[in-house]
């Protein structure tokens, strides 16, 4: 496990594939995650758990979209997993539940 900063972990599993996020993401761990995310193959299928994830802001919502541009012109595919219900209503709101497994 990364810890990224006091408010997020990043956990990469054993294929890099699978990333799960911890703790909040906002203005100042998106940077980190966005990092982690571009290091990730792009014509891969990127599977990111969300289930410890307790924030989500906008600033992550737009890295999401980013990654998932990326993946969507290379062949690939991002999809968020296990999004906490407070979490979820973001993505609503914001009309990217798309984005949701």
């Amino acid at each position: 496990m990364a810890v990224v900063d006091a408010g997020v972990h990043i956990r990469i599993g054993p294929e890099p594939s699978s990333i799960a996020l911890e703790g909040e993401l906002d203005v100042l761990t998106v940077p980190d995650v966005e990092s982690v995310l571009d290091a990730v193959d792009a014509d891969a299928m990127l599977v990111i758990d969300l289930a410890e994830t307790m924030f989500v802001s906008a600033a992550a919502i737009t890295v999401f979209l980013r990654a998932a541009g990326r993946r969507q012109r290379a062949g690939g595919q991002l999809v968020l997993t296990n999004v906490r219900p407070s979490c979820r209503r973001v993505f609503e709101i914001t009309d990217t539940a798309w984005l949701l497994a």
